[in-house]
Order: structure tokens, then C-alpha cells, then sequence
């Protein structure tokens, strides 16, 4: 096993298993902190050969799927490579260690080398900066959309754009109004990625400018007649020998690079699909093309379809309060294609979201429906 490089010290492999059983058996440690050294506890342990995360739970109840070490250092080495050309020595933890998001960039760091620094876990984790980790420089840091909203809010990501080398944005969509404010006030690489619990974080990255994800080696991508997307993973990544691959079906919907078939375009969620009339939409489609209009992060938005006697679904937009004037949101919507346009308008106290950010959206549609809270265009 490598060393654990953390916050500027060197631990050798048992050093770091007692320095981890040390810091678990203090009381002072947030459940972020304490989560960590369990990791790191588990990690430097060689009689530990598994270890379990947590779903997102934005789809359905959160689960725990365990992983064969094997299986965590084949994921972690083949995402080390594919980050391989820019330049990273340390490694900023502001996501939890029980999602993937948050376990691989540590596991990477473990076997890339790279310094681990934790952060708050918090919304915006980069408020309580110190001025001495302001001074670092080729820092990767991992944020979900929404703590890039507030950061950006808060001008904490201004004051640290120096120390960055490459910030990867993933759990949720980032939308081009959001990729556009990071770009203007970042130097920095930045890239979405695309990945789930069950392929132990990212499969796939793209650029913020670019539409289409490009899958990393080794994986491969295979469209389905539903238009969804099956990932390929190698038999050696997951000890399945008896086939030469092992396929992980998603649920969502993309369009494949006619000329690059480990390109794809992720068009939306096919359980989100709202069937108007035998028209089908994508709620992540049309809010794109409302952020696009909007320009303004603080306003929190979503769409989900609701039952029309008619039409069978139709649109409905969500404002999580308040709700902005009228005129604004009426001149929104004149310049919105006539046949996604939402027929209603709503407005709810705050989303419902779960641990990892991600809107639980069959639950905000729900509470529309209890609530009538609905203004018909």
C-alpha cells in the first residue's frame, strides 16, 4: 500500500491505520471527519477486502452496495488515467466519503499520491477557506452543481481559483448559464462527469462548452431501442470471468455520436419522461432551455410533468420561493417554443433533495398535487 498523504504529512501504510484508530477514538470529530478516518481506517487495513456505499436515493429508497477492493482500484485507476494530463497534487474533500463521489476521490488520491486537505461538508465548503490552503496550487476539487451555486454566490470560489488545476462538477446537470459564471471566474479546468454509485463515480467526462460526454477507457456505451444507456465495464473490473463484459444498464435517455460511439448526449431520465399527447418530453431538457433564459442561479427552478385531462401529462414549472415577478417570469416563458412551454406555474417552500444534492423529484410533484398550488396559464 502507498503512504496517506494528508494535510502536508506523510503516514506510511501502518502508520496511517494508527493514526486513524487514534483520531476515531476522539470525540471532537464532525460525522464528516469521522467518516473520513473510518475510510482511511478500513483502507490501511489489509484484512478489509470490501467496502459498502450509499445510493443517491433521488430515484427510489438509498441502498448500499458493497465493492470488492479489486473492483475500487481498477474504477479508481482507470479514472487516475483519464486525469492524467492535468496537473494535481492535491486533493480537496468536500463531498461525503459514503457516496462515491466523495470515496473515489480519496481512494485516487490514496494510490495517485496526491495530498488530501478536508473541507467542510457543506454547501459552500471553500467559505472557511484557511489563508494557508489559499497558498496550495494544482488542487482538484469534486462539488455538486448546487455547491458551485453557492460558492459562486458567495465569492468564496473567486478567492480560491488560484489553487485550482481541475474542478470536476458532477450528481446533478450543470447547466450552461452555471458553466458559463464558472468559466468567466475560474482559470482553472473544469469538467462534468457522468457516472452513478454502481459504476463507483465517473465512467465518462465532458467539457462544460462540449454537449457530449466522452466515456474514459475501458468502458464502452451501447444504445438501447428505448434510447437508454447500457455501460460496458471489462470482465477483469468486476472479477466476472466468465464473460468477456459485464453490462450496467441506466435509465437514461441519450443520443450516441454517429461517428464516435463513446460520445453520448444525456437527453434526461426516461422515469422523468412527461408523455403530453403522445409527445414526449424531458424535464432536464426544458429546464436547460429555461436557464438559458434566466441567468440567475439563486432562482431555483424545476419542471415535472402533472395530470391534464386532456393531454394526459402536461408541464408544470416549480419556483422554490419566492416566486419572481410576474412580468419576469411571463417574458420567460413568451420566448419558450410553444410546444414544451409549461401550462402552469407553482411554488413550494424548498425542494426536496437528497443527501447527495440531487432533486427528488417525484416527491416535489407529489407535493404540487397535494397542495393544488398550481397558477394555469
Amino acid at each position: 500500500m502507498k503512504p496517506l498523504f494528508f494535510m502536508g504529512r506523510s503516514l506510511l501504510p501502518g502508520q496511517a491505520l494508527a493514526f486513524a484508530t487514534e483520531q476515531l477514538e476522539t470525540d471532537v470529530l464532525s460525522d464528516h471527519e469521522r467518516a473520513f478516518w473510518s475510510l482511511i481506517q478500513q483502507w490501511f487495513n489489509p484484512a478489509c477486502r470490501a467496502f459498502s456505499l450509499q445510493t443517491s436515493g433521488s430515484t427510489g429508497s438509498p441502498k448500499s452496495i458493497s465493492f470488492s477492493r479489486n473492483w475500487v482500484e481498477e474504477a479508481a485507476n482507470a479514472q487516475i488515467l483519464a486525469l492524467n494530463s492535468y496537473p494535481i497534487d492535491h486533493a480537496w474533500l468536500a463531498l461525503p466519503v459514503d457516496r462515491a463521489g466523495g470515496f473515489m476521490l480519496v481512494i485516487r488520491a490514496l494510490l495517485a499520491g496526491w495530498n488530501i486537505s478536508l473541507l467542510t461538508n457543506r454547501l459552500d465548503p471553500l467559505l472557511e477557506l484557511s489563508e494557508e490552503a489559499k497558498q496550495e496550487r494544482n488542487v482538484v476539487l469534486s462539488l455538486l452543481p448546487a455547491q458551485a451555486v453557492a460558492c459562486l454566490n458567495s465569492g468564496s470560489i473567486n478567492e480560491a481559483g488560484n489553487c485550482f488545476s481541475l474542478i470536476l462538477l458532477g450528481g446533478a446537470n450543470v447547466s450552461e448559464s452555471l458553466g458559463q459564471q464558472l468559466n468567466a471566474v475560474l482559470p482553472c479546468a473544469m469538467l462534468q462527469t457522468y457516472g452513478m454509485t454502481e459504476s463507483l463515480s465517473f465512467v465518462a467526462l465532458k467539457t462544460l462548452e462540449d454537449s457530449h460526454f466522452t466515456l474514459i477507457s475501458p468502458y464502452k456505451a451501447k444504445e438501447e431501442a428505448d434510447t437508454s444507456l447500457t455501460i460496458s465495464l471489462p470482465a477483469y473490473w468486476t472479477g466476472l470471468t466468465e464473460n468477456e463484459h459485464f453490462y450496467l444498464p441506466t435509465n437514461d435517455s441519450v443520443e450516441l455520436d454517429v461517428s464516435n460511439q463513446d460520445r453520448f448526449k444525456v437527453l434526461g431520465r426516461l422515469d422523468n419522461l412527461i408523455n403530453s399527447g403522445g409527445l414526449k418530453l424531458l424535464p432536464e431538457q426544458l429546464e436547460n432551455d429555461l436557464s438559458n433564459l434566466i441567468q440567475d442561479t439563486q432562482i431555483t427552478f424545476a419542471i415535472v410533468g402533472v395530470p391534464h385531462e386532456k393531454w394526459g401529462e402536461r408541464p408544470v414549472w416549480v419556483f422554490q420561493e419566492p416566486l419572481p415577478d410576474e412580468a419576469l417570469w411571463k417574458g420567460w416563458l413568451s420566448q419558450t417554443i410553444s410546444r414544451n412551454r409549461p401550462v402552469a406555474i407553482a411554488s413550494i417552500p424548498a425542494f426536496p433533495l437528497s443527501e447527495a444534492g440531487k432533486l427528488k423529484r417525484s416527491i416535489l410533484k407529489a407535493s404540487i398535487l397535494e397542495h393544488q398550488k398550481l397558477i394555469w396559464l
